[in-house]
């Protein structure tokens, strides 16, 4: 143990150390996070992606599964039709074809379908006559949107569908081709979301399962608040910062984290700097009460403890501005789609003061 009549060394080894020292005694400094974090949920817009079980291999879902915003629609009738009736029966009558296409588009704000235009049908056919003119032919050129026989060819793929009908006898084909385009990307997808909520997780995150169009995202702003500083003395420190693997279960669910994840990622230093009174932030924040106030109601975060700075409606009791905020952090946390990250209190460790 030092020696208790020795008060610079017992202040110099009493704290903890990033670099494995530590000790109980109470005259460490202490730390807090001051964490801000915005919110906001984002939905894919659109079409979704084509899928077929049947093909070969089967075609699946993208895991996470996909929209798109645009769906092209090409279809082509081709038909050979034969005199039925009469001394014409069986000679061909006539053959040509017909096509139309058509183009469906999705809005994104609000997310839904927004227009659908179809090109008028083109049609060429060809007539043919019997040779003693004992039969005759009127036919008029049809189509629809969607064909609905039993396919005999059908190919898929994320951004082209193909379908191809025979009808046995009639020498009649019919081909569908549906394309998907635009893809719509979640980063558009938060774009779209205008409103965030405020809330004070210490933890960044980017929150999709897989099997879903809906997602979250966090981010977070935070500030090193250190207490218990002994005035005229020099102390340095750092700021830790951990980050845990994103993890799904077999279902494409995200798993929660276990405390064995959470992993250092990088330490941000708190230069050497003489305290000139009990507390000190670190991360460029803004205190919004004055030193002295924060003080008095022992460093606390919570804006209700201020009322003189933050007003609260007499009726509702409830803050009048609902973002309010006793100290407006700056320093970002990192972001990513594959980890989350969060920080922990500073870790402070007493110096030598340099000679003036």
């Amino acid at each position: 143990m030092p020696d208790p009549d020795n008060q610079l060394r017992w202040l110099n080894t009493c704290c903890p150390d990033w670099e494995g020292g530590f000790s109980m005694n109470p005259c460490c400094p202490v730390s807090v996070s001051a964490c801000v974090s915005l919110s906001k949920v984002g939905t894919l817009c659109g079409f979704s992606e084509y899928v077929y079980s049947g093909a070969t291999p089967p075609v699946e879902a993208s895991v996470p599964p996909k929209k798109y915003l645009t769906e092209t629609i090409f279809n082509s009738d081709f038909f050979n039709y034969k005199f039925s009736s009469g001394e014409c029966e069986g000679q061909t009558s006539r053959s040509g074809g017909a096509s139309w296409s058509k183009v469906d588009v999705y809005g994104t704000n609000p997310c839904s379908f927004t227009s659908g235009t179809v090109t008028p049908a083109t049609r060429s056919t060809d007539y043919y006559s019997c040779e003693d003119g004992s039969s005759t032919l009127s036919y008029t050129a049809t189509t629809t949107n969607i064909a609905t026989k039993p396919s005999d060819s059908y190919t898929v793929s994320n951004t082209l569908r193909e379908d191809i009908y025979n009808e046995p006898g009639q020498d009649r084909v019919i081909i569908r081709r549906s394309t998907l385009s635009s893809e719509d990307t979640e980063s558009a997808a938060l774009a779209r979301v205008d409103d965030w909520t405020q809330g004070s997780s210490c933890v960044s995150s980017f929150d999709r399962n897989k099997p879903s169009f809906t997602f979250s995202k966090t981010r977070v702003k935070h500030e090193a608040v250190v207490t218990g500083l002994v005035i005229g003395f020099c102390y340095e420190g750092v700021i830790p910062i951990e980050q845990a693997l994103v993890k799904y279960d077999e279902y494409g669910s995200r798993l929660p984290h276990q405390p064995e994840d959470w992993l250092p990622f990088s330490l941000t230093a708190i230069d050497a700097f003489k305290a000139e009174q009990v507390f000190q932030t670190f991360g460029l924040g803004t205190l919004n009460v004055s030193d002295d106030d924060f003080i008095n109601a022992s460093f606390s975060l919570d804006p209700y403890d201020y009322p003189s700075y933050f007003p609260v409606d007499p009726e509702t009791g409830i803050l009048i501005d609902p973002d309010a905020l006793v100290l407006t952090p700056f320093s970002d946390l990192p972001e990513s789609k594959v980890y989350d990250y969060r920080v922990l209190p500073a870790v402070m460790r007493r110096v030598e003061c340099e000679e003036e």
